[in-house]
């Protein structure tokens, strides 16, 4: 049974995900900080494929990746820019890394596409990115001027 594990799952998302993922037969954890050690608790070091539904600049997945020769990691964002700073990140790792520019709510459809039936283990780190925050252009900022967007990828509509 994988394990999946949702930091920052406090809220409606957070909570919408893990129903999903328990009427699937996964074991969820929910936890609202990441200092409790969020990819500790998918116990990585054994190996297997592990999905980061919230990719976003790579820092998770390369812990994940970090545990474990074994380790595969199935990377989902839904920034583009986001994922090419990932993949820059990652490429060290090779071929234990696949990168998919989707929705994390298309989960299922992605791992189907990959021939994926089961998977180890699930993280989504829900809440926006440093990165969406510290760029101005991105519309999300509210400590430096810029434009009001506030889209998770820049060709998405509002």
């Amino acid at each position: 049974m994988p394990h999946s594990l949702v930091t920052g799952g406090a809220g409606f998302i957070g909570s919408h995900l893990t129903e999903v993922l328990l009427a699937r037969g996964d074991r969820a954890t929910v936890v609202d900080d990441e200092s409790t050690g969020s990819v500790d608790n998918l116990a990585a070091e054994r190996g297997g494929v592990f999905v980061d539904c919230t990719l976003g600049l790579g820092g998770h997945a390369r812990a994940l990746l970090d545990s474990s020769p074994k380790v595969e990691l199935v990377g989902i964002d839904r920034d583009a820019e986001a994922l090419a700073h990932a993949r820059l990140c990652l490429e060290a790792f090779g071929r234990r890394v696949g990168l998919v520019h989707a929705r994390f709510s298309d989960l299922a459809e992605i791992l189907g596409n990959l021939g994926l039936d089961r998977v180890n283990g699930i993280l989504a780190d829900l809440g926006v990115s440093s990165m969406q925050l510290e760029v101005a252009r991105r519309g999300f900022s509210f400590r430096r001027e810029g434009p009001l967007d506030m889209r998770m990828g820049e060709g998405e509509t509002t």
